[in-house]
């Protein structure tokens, strides 16, 4: 039997199109398939790339409960199986190694509901299915990412560790705001000019936003 994507184990398929409307599920719909002089069975959509290429499916709905949202501070290295409810405050990727044109991964800065912060990477070839969900400010369900120590000299975030999106991670789009738009982080300035290499307060940036901070006036007024 061909390997299945988890994702598509228990989905349900209706055919809108048909009078009366068929709903099948993919277990169900399988095809005979002679190899060698023998004969088996096999899902027909193993793939998301497939599903979505399937054109007589008009109408689609999944069987599988909404599993419990876990928040970006209460992950750890010894979780498996988990969902996380997020959206890109920013994104940038990186150039292949051999072909600068070609990109070989993106970097991310996801945030939760609480403005937890925690950086994210995929590889290009691993994010071929949902690629275009790709973008900053957009609001996402990410199931099952693998989850790692950030060993990264530069950190943008508090959190020590670092989301991996494998070919195991399911993303799929959240239609509900998450977090604040842009995610900004406000400190006090003058805890900023006291100690400003301090780690517990982010100014680093990826893309380059905020690069130098100093103070200019020393005044309890201003007046304009």
């Amino acid at each position: 039997m061909a390997r299945l994507h988890e994702g598509l184990k228990e989905l349900t398929v209706r055919f809108s199109h048909l009078d009366p409307p068929l709903q099948i599920t993919n277990g169900t719909r399988r095809e005979r398939r002679e190899r060698k002089g023998k004969a088996g069975f096999r899902y027909a959509l193993t793939s998301w790339k497939k599903f979505m290429k399937a054109e007589p499916i008009l109408d689609c709905s999944s069987r599988m409960e909404q599993p419990a949202i876990t928040l970006l501070k209460n992950l750890n290295l010894n979780q498996d199986d988990y969902t996380i409810k997020v959206r890109i405050v920013r994104l940038w990727s990186r150039a292949a190694f051999n072909d600068s044109r070609k990109v070989y991964c993106y970097d991310m800065i996801l945030m939760d509901e609480e403005g937890t912060k925690i950086q994210a990477f995929v590889l290009a070839k691993t994010a071929r299915e949902y690629e275009h969900l790709l973008k900053e400010k957009q609001c996402l369900f990410i199931r099952n990412p693998s989850l790692g120590e950030n060993r990264q000299k530069v950190k943008y975030v508090h959190i020590s560790t670092k989301i991996n999106l494998n070919s195991n991670a399911i993303v799929s789009v959240c239609d509900e705001p998450v977090g604040t738009e842009w995610g900004f982080d406000f400190s006090p300035f003058s805890s900023v000019v006291q100690d400003p290499t301090d780690d517990n307060k982010s100014f680093k940036s990826p893309i380059g936003i905020l690069t130098f901070l100093t103070l200019i006036y020393n005044t309890d007024m201003l007046f304009i």
